[in-house]
């Protein structure tokens, strides 16, 4: 499996320009990672309005894979998820954020797996390329912190003041 990811830490106010430069990768749309159906479900966009009532993870998607991204039913529950590793999305971890902390979130995306018969299986040209695009252009609207690892300004500024990036500056809370 070929896996590519990066940790960001966003606060409130790095997620509007933050989603404006991913936009410009292409055509993309943003998806609920839980559905009540096989179908995805898209959000009007993937800023958090309000910390602790809405999930975190949520996928992003180009407009032209739509109709080929499956969710599966979740055993014993009335709900479906979508596996990134299969599908033609990239998982997106937003940033819990507090008066003291902000939490990691990360961007995920395979490229490649291995199927249940255990044969290899590329994901299309096109996803790649976006994705590489994609990563490329929220990596450059960030500042580097260490390999990996990158923050909005803003969050960057909180940092200065005292607010902790969970997992990088000791315990939170």
């Amino acid at each position: 499996m070929t896996g590519h990811q990066f940790t960001v830490f966003l606060d409130s106010a790095d997620q509007a320009s933050f989603e404006q430069t991913v936009r410009k990768s292409g055509d993309i749309t943003f998806l609920r990672d839980r559905s009540p159906s096989s179908r995805p479900e898209e959000l009007p966009d993937s800023v958090i309005r309000r910390f602790g009532e809405e999930r975190l993870g949520i996928l992003i998607a180009r407009r032209a894979d739509l109709s080929d991204i499956r969710f599966q039913k979740i055993e014993g529950r009335n709900d479906f998820s979508c596996d990134p590793t299969t599908q033609l999305a990239i998982e997106f971890s937003r940033c819990y954020v507090t008066n003291t902390f902000i939490r990691a979130g990360r961007l995920y995306r395979v490229d490649e797996f291995f199927d249940m018969r255990r044969a290899r299986v590329l994901k299309s040209a096109e996803f790649i390329e976006w994705g590489e695009r994609l990563f490329h252009l929220a990596k450059g609207a960030l500042h580097m912190i260490e390999n990996g690892i990158y923050a909005g300004g803003h969050a960057l500024q909180r940092r200065k003041g005292g607010v902790k990036f969970e997992g990088l500056d000791g315990a939170v809370g």
